[in-house]
C-alpha cells in the first residue's frame, strides 16, 4: 500500500486553545488512512490554480487558491507544486474550506521552489462533494519575471482509499519592477496686472488721549548673610580589575517531565488518537491501520545517552496488543507520532536538526526516522509503521570560545 504523510492541524492534537500550527515537513510524507489503488469517479474533476494568472510588483504579496472542482466522495487530497524561487517565495499556506474535520500537512522549500500540501479527513467526518478551495498559498514577489505554478503531482482519494481521477490546470504569477515615480510639473504662474489701480484712502486724524502711567514695584532685596555654599569633596573610587574566564558550555539534557502512562484502544473503522497527559506526545492511528481492536500503551522513558554530537531531549515507548494480549508491533498503514518540545529543550541545539529515532531492539542501536520540524510551533513528527522506543535528538551547536585578558592598571 502506497502511503503519504499526514498530520492534524487541530487543537486536540497540539497546543491548548489558541494554538495554531503551520507545519513544515520533508517530502517523504505518505497519505494516511488512504491508498491510491482503487479507481474513482468523474473524469471531469479538476484541480487548478486560481486565479490562473496575476501580476504583482516586486516586494508585494499575493494569494493563489488551489481549487478542486466537481468532485464527489472526496476524503483526502495531496498536491505538489513547483515555482521559480528567483521570482517568488512562499510566505505561508492556509487550509481551505473544502475539507474540514481532519488534519493537514504543509511544506515548502523556497530554495528548491517546491510546495507540498496534503489533507485527510478523520472519522466521523463525511466526505466532501462539489467544489471549493483545498488550500491558499501566499507568495511574495522577489524578482522580476513570470513564474509558473505547475502541478507536479495530484492525488485525490475516497473514504475507501480509492483513487479519484482528476486533471490539473497550472497557473502563473508575473512580478514586475516598480515604475519610476513621476515628477510633478511646476505650477503655471497666474498673470497679474502690471500697475495697481490707485485707490483714494482717507487718512483719519489721530486724537491724543490720556497717557497711561506705569508704576514700578521694587523687588525686595533679601537681608542677612547668605548661607554658605557646600563644596563637594571628591572621593576616590576603587578601580575594579575585571577578570573574565571563558568557561566551556555544558549541555545538560532536560529531564523528561513526570508523565503518567496513557492507554487507548484503536479501532479498525475509526482509528484512534493517543495524547499524553502533558500534551507533549501525540500518536495518530488513522482508520484501517489495524484489523481488530488494539490496545496501545504509552510510557515515558529515561533519557538515552547522547549519540556523538546528538543530544536527546525526549524519550518514550509505545507498545500495543490485541484484546487477547497478543503483541502488535506492525500496522497496515502509517501511524503518526508528534513530539512537542520547548525553547528550553533546544537551547544550544540546532532546532532544524531535530530528528526522531527509534530503538532497533535486535541491534540495540538508535535509527533515524525522516522527521518534519515546525520550528515556529515547536513540533517534530514522523510517520512510523511499528511500535518500540522512540527519542527526539538534536545536534549540538558548536560554541565559540573567547578569551578576555584581564585589565591591568599600574602607577607610573
Amino acid at each position: 500500500m502506497q502511503k503519504s504523510k499526514w498530520i492534524k492541524r487541530n487543537r486536540r492534537f497540539f497546543r491548548p486553545v489558541g494554538w495554531r500550527a503551520c507545519l513544515a515537513i520533508p517530502a517523504v510524507a505518505l497519505l494516511a488512512a488512504v491508498s491510491w489503488a482503487g479507481l474513482g469517479i468523474a473524469q471531469s474533476t479538476t484541480v487548478s490554480v486560481s486565479p490562473s494568472s496575476q501580476t504583482i510588483l516586486i516586494g508585494n504579496s499575493t494569494s493563489a487558491d488551489i481549487r478542486i472542482e466537481s468532485v464527489s466522495n472526496l476524503y483526502g487530497a495531496e498536491v505538489h507544486l513547483s515555482f521559480n524561487p528567483s521570482i517568488l517565495e512562499v510566505q505561508g499556506i492556509a487550509d481551505g474550506n473544502l475539507l474540514t474535520g481532519g488534519f493537514s500537512l504543509k511544506n515548502w522549500d523556497n530554495s528548491a521552489g517546491t510546495v507540498y500540501y496534503a489533507y485527510t479527513l478523520l472519522y466521523p467526518a463525511s466526505p466532501a462533494d462539489g467544489s471549493g478551495v483545498l488550500c491558499t498559498i501566499t507568495f511574495k514577489g522577489i524578482g522580476e519575471g513570470t513564474s509558473p505554478l505547475n502541478f507536479t503531482q495530484v492525488k485525490l482519494s475516497d473514504p475507501d482509499g480509492g483513487s479519484i481521477p482528476a486533471s490539473s490546470q497550472d497557473g502563473s504569477v508575473t512580478v514586475a519592477a516598480p515604475g519610476p515615480t513621476p515628477t510633478p510639473a511646476p505650477p503655471t504662474p497666474t498673470p497679474t496686472s502690471a500697475l495697481p489701480t490707485p485707490t483714494r484712502t482717507t487718512t483719519p486724524t489721530a486724537t491724543a488721549g490720556p497717557t497711561p502711567t506705569s508704576t514700578l514695584t521694587p523687588t525686595p532685596t533679601p537681608t542677612g548673610p547668605l548661607p554658605p555654599t557646600e563644596t563637594p569633596t571628591p572621593t576616590r573610587l576603587a578601580t575594579a580589575t575585571p577578570t573574565c574566564t571563558a568557561t566551556p558550555a555544558t549541555l545538560t539534557p532536560t529531564p523528561t517531565p513526570t508523565t503518567a502512562p496513557t492507554t487507548i484502544t484503536v479501532y479498525p473503522d475509526r482509528g484512534g488518537t493517543l495524547v499524553s497527559n502533558n500534551g507533549r506526545v501525540t500518536v495518530v492511528f488513522p482508520p484501517g491501520v489495524v484489523n481488530a481492536p488494539t490496545i496501545v500503551h504509552f510510557a515515558p522513558q529515561p533519557m538515552p545517552a547522547p549519540l556523538d554530537d546528538l543530544q536527546p531531549i525526549l524519550a518514550l515507548s509505545l507498545t500495543a496488543a490485541d484484546e487477547q494480549g497478543t503483541p502488535v508491533t506492525t500496522f497496515f498503514g502509517p501511524v503518526f507520532i508528534l513530539l512537542r518540545y520547548s525553547d528550553r529543550d533546544v537551547a544550544g541545539l540546532d532546532e532544524a536538526s531535530l530528528t526522531i529515532y527509534y530503538l532497533d531492539v535486535a541491534s540495540s542501536q538508535w535509527r533515524a526516522i525522516p522527521t518534519g520540524v515546525d520550528t515556529v510551533n515547536n513540533v517534530a513528527w514522523a510517520a512510523i509503521t511499528h511500535l518500540t522506543q522512540f527519542a527526539l535528538f538534536g545536534k549540538r551547536i558548536a560554541m565559540p570560545y573567547k578569551i578576555y585578558l584581564p585589565l591591568v592598571m599600574k602607577n607610573y
